[in-house]
């Protein structure tokens, strides 16, 4: 759950609710139904090939498993110990994934999403389109993302002149 976090910029809630009906592994696509998410909008979503293939791999140890309650669950995480039927709650083995890397900071599943954003952003994906991939109803968190990023870059370029404007001409 927490790679599929990470490789989809996907609310929590929406992955830990995600059911193998809502996905076509095919075609790497994920349609979002409107009562699973938070904006309330059905959407499609392109899935990552290394979101494809994990979910692959847990629909084949999922085929594999010789428990009722595993097989015949519609979800992608099971659980036979929440009420929900699936797994509600990936806090704990977050903290076991930070303490294993050694990451002692305050740090949440939420950041994955908030990375997710931020790297897809630096590497040229414009607000409008991921607003449509996250699921934001708008772009304006995007935005100040998208700005900020870019405010930075910008004042690099700044220092940079500035600092070429102070070299000394070489003798």
């Amino acid at each position: 759950a927490l790679r599929l976090l990470a490789l989809t910029g996907a609310r929590k809630n929406e992955v830990l609710s995600m059911v193998f009906s809502d996905l076509d592994l095919e075609a790497g696509l994920w349609t979002r139904e409107a009562a699973k998410n938070k904006n309330r909008k059905k959407f499609e979503a392109p899935l990552a090939p290394e979101a494809v293939a994990i979910l692959k791999a847990i629909r084949a140890w999922r085929d594999a498993d010789q428990r009722k309650w595993v097989r015949s669950s519609p979800y992608v995480f099971p659980s036979n110990r929440s009420s929900l039927g699936r797994l509600n709650d990936v806090h704990i083995a977050f903290k076991r994934v930070l303490a294993l890397a050694g990451i002692d900071r305050d740090v949440h599943c939420h950041d994955l999403r908030a990375t997710f954003i931020t790297v897809t952003l630096v590497n040229g994906m414009q607000p409008s389109l991921l607003r449509h991939l996250t699921g934001h109803s708008s772009t304006a968190v995007l935005d100040r993302v998208y700005n900020r990023l870019q405010s930075v870059d910008v004042l690099r370029e700044g220092l940079a002149g500035v600092a070429a404007a102070w070299k000394r001409p070489e003798a």
